[in-house]
């Protein structure tokens, strides 16, 4: 390897937006011996005045499209007038070595005469170059009526409007405000006027009707030729035979020695053609064949891919050309999808590399891609294909590790995050594994200390009584983000389900539950009921519930009602079994009233208590 290599050239022609400036070529080079990136530019002037100075910024791209580097430079003593070019043997050395693709914009230009243009946008805008939208007679009558106007018009190019300028049908890109082509000399007007089918299909009807009047006016001038000459022909019979046996044994000899040595020499156009006009003559046609499969051999190794890839298609089942031609089409295909990638149109150029890994360097750059894209299996994968023997094993390899990580690190993660929903939501044995699971990120062994701490404490599980098979209960203890602990308990039957939240264990090991009811009177009964809902948690756990009913303060008032205090006591016995004991105390209410005589009256409280027992075994974990 050289100290220069070539990373990408582009001969496209890019007007500069605003100005008379165009980009005409560019190339990204690296220098191996300085480990740097250099940018070469070529442009053409196409203004009156002469070109002292430019000053641009180039944008550097690295491979996975970020804007990495933005480059001021300045051209000096550039001294370029109208259509002179300049720019492409100063080489702008770009900071970041990692640049791969860049984009080119021009800030300001000084004349040698001290005047300054300032541009406003100088962004570099591609001129299209497509192929000319007419084909057979219409394409040949465009030529023709386009000549008219003067000039020698082709019709290779689409002609194209942009900016300021515009391009040829021979190609030629040229100033608006030249009228002519540079190159051909056609007439703008004439090359954009004409491109009109309906136009083009009326000149071509009279075209071919002056031809035939030509043609007519020939034939009746060969006949009056004709009758002279018989007179002529008998005194020339044995001229004939001679002229016949030329033509026919020793001109053909004489062409096909001369398609030969056009051959030998590399001019297979002038070879094909003069063995094209032997028709049957020996081996002819396979001759033919042969020029043209090494015409197409030559217009590879030149570079000319295009005109190639189209000699070896006609070729078809001739040798190896079809294989040569499915070879240049994959060729192409992949240099295309490189720049499609540097451009950052990952889609097309990630559809070509996949077709095939194992094309050059497919797999490096559809791992990129995917790197970039976030979808991490996917490069890991093509990395690994990367062969050792390529340039980019190395950066492939420090790929696939940085991509592993990042899948390892949101696998962690996604534990991480499902063992905190399940602490939340009372699931501890679940989420003890998702944070086992989790490698230790954030404070997971926070999580699992505390979890293991109430699995200790042997009371969360899933139970089912001795007594009767259709009563269950549920323990769960719920971690929040603050590794607070709540202890949940449900008892459920066969279609009806109470939940107990807030449980506490008392001193003596065992679980103090309160029904769930929401609202109640007051403690001391004297101040009437809180008509908020049905029941309420007293500040000593006691419960009461309203029953109805009216109170009075003073005279004529009555009361009646009884009020609830309930509980559920759970005790576990050596086993890591429960027993359930249920307390209801009903209680009349204590009275005191002042009658309409005005006696104090006062009626004491009475309790009465109902109890319940149940026997639970454990039957699973959550």
């Amino acid at each position: 390897m050289g100290r220069y290599e070539v990373l990408f050239t582009d001969s496209k022609s890019y007007c500069v937006s605003g100005t008379d400036l165009l980009l005409s070529k560019s190339a990204l080079t690296k220098d191996n011996e300085r480990d740097a990136i250099l940018v070469q530019l070529k442009f053409k002037s196409f203004y009156q005045k002469r070109i002292a100075s430019l000053y641009i910024v180039i944008t550097g791209i690295n491979l996975e499209g970020r804007v990495i580097e933005e480059k001021q430079f300045q051209y000096i003593d550039v001294d370029a007038g109208k259509n002179e070019e300049f720019g492409d043997r100063t080489p702008v050395y770009m900071d970041d070595s990692t640049v791969r693709k860049f984009f080119v914009h021009v800030k300001k230009i000084v004349f040698d005469d001290g005047s300054v243009e300032t541009v406003d946008s100088g962004d570099c805008i591609m001129i299209p170059e497509n192929t000319f939208p007419l084909e057979g007679d219409l394409k040949e009558q465009y030529v023709r009526t386009v000549k008219t106007a003067g000039g020698s018009p082709k019709a290779v190019s689409a002609p194209v409007k942009i900016e300021r300028f515009w391009r040829c049908s021979c190609g030629k890109v040229n100033i608006l405000d030249d009228n002519s082509c540079s190159s051909c000399g056609s007439s703008a007007e004439s090359v954009f006027r004409n491109l009109d089918e309906n136009k083009l299909s009326i000149d071509l009807i009279e075209f071919k009707k002056r031809e035939e009047a030509e043609a007519e006016e020939k034939k009746k001038k060969q006949a009056s030729f004709i009758k002279k000459a018989a007179v002529v022909c008998a005194a020339v019979a044995a001229v004939a035979v001679l002229i016949i046996t030329y033509k026919k044994v020793i001109s053909p000899a004489l062409s096909y020695s001369q398609a030969e040595k056009y051959y030998e020499n590399g001019d297979y156009e002038k070879a094909i053609a003069e063995m094209s006009a032997l028709g049957e003559y020996k081996d002819a046609s396979e001759q033919i064949k042969k020029y043209k499969y090494d015409q197409a051999a030559d217009l590879y190794e030149k570079g000319d891919h295009n005109k190639a890839k189209q000699v070896f298609k006609e070729l078809g089942e001739y040798s190896d050309s079809k294989t040569r031609y499915k070879e240049i089409v994959k060729e192409d295909e992949y240099d295309n999808a490189v720049a499609d990638m540097g451009k950052g149109n990952y889609e097309e150029a990630l559809s070509i590399f996949e077709k095939d890994l194992a094309y050059r360097d497919s797999a490096y750059y559809a791992g990129c891609i995917n790197q970039e894209e976030e979808e991490y299996s996917k490069a890991v994968d093509q990395f690994s294909k990367v062969s050792d023997s390529s340039e980019f094993y190395k950066d492939a390899v420090a790929r696939k590790e940085k991509c592993e990580s990042v899948i390892q690190e949101n696998l962690n993660n996604m534990h991480f995050e499902r063992g905190v929903n399940f602490a939340k939501k009372g699931y501890l044995f679940s989420a003890k594994k998702e944070f086992e699971d989790s490698n230790g990120i954030n404070n997971a062994q926070d999580y699992l200390n505390v979890i293991q701490e109430i699995m200790d404490e042997g009371w969360i599980g899933v139970y089912r009584s001795e007594d009767s098979g259709t009563l269950y209960l549920g323990i769960f203890c719920e971690v929040d983000s603050d590794l607070n602990k709540t202890y949940v308990v449900t008892s459920q039957t066969g279609n009806f389900e109470s939940v107990y939240s807030g449980a506490t264990i008392q001193d003596d090991g065992s679980m103090r539950l309160y029904d769930s009811f929401n609202d109640s009177v007051d403690t001391d009964y004297k101040s009437g009921f809180v008509d908020e809902s049905e029941y309420q948690i007293q500040e000593d756990k006691s419960v009461y519930k309203k029953h109805g009913g009216t109170r009075g303060v003073t005279g004529g008032g009555s009361f009646s009602g009884r009020s609830y205090k309930s509980f559920v006591e759970l005790s576990k016995n050596d086993d890591g079994d429960i027993t359930w004991h249920k307390k209801t105390e009903e209680t009349k209410e204590a009275r005191e009233w002042t009658n309409a005589a005005g006696e104090h009256k006062y009626q004491p409280a009475s309790t009465e208590t109902d109890e319940d027992y149940y026997n639970y075994e454990r039957i699973g974990d959550e």
